[in-house]
């Protein structure tokens, strides 16, 4: 079994889950996401945690358990804590501002 896919997904406070058969749908503080249910895999809501489970052993069916498994607990952090990303400059003369919700980098050659 896929050790990705096998774990549950814990659905914090806030966020509601809306199971249908082909997606899964989740709706929190910061907007709303969808993540896909592929074929030979269903999803069902116990409680507080989210579980993911395949309908076959077939080769296709475990590469997608853990993959539908990823995205909907990306979905899941996204809804409620957003997706950040922090980037480090390192080196001699490399700049970085930002203007009006634009990131603008100075690297390279200056004159």
């Amino acid at each position: 079994m896929s050790r990705v896919g096998k774990k549950p997904i814990v659905i914090p406070q806030g966020v509601k889950v809306t199971i249908n058969p082909d997606k899964i749908e989740f709706e929190g503080k910061l907007g709303k996401l969808t993540s896909p249910l592929y074929e030979g895999i269903t999803a069902v809501l116990e409680g507080h945690e989210l579980i993911l489970k395949r309908a076959n052993e077939e080769q296709k069916t475990r590469q997608f358990h853990g993959l539908c498994r990823a995205l909907a607990n990306n979905a899941v952090i996204g809804v409620t804590q957003g997706y950040t990303k922090q980037l480090e400059i390192t080196g001699v003369g490399y700049r970085a501002k930002v203007e009006k919700n634009k990131l603008e980098l100075s690297v390279g050659y200056s004159k």
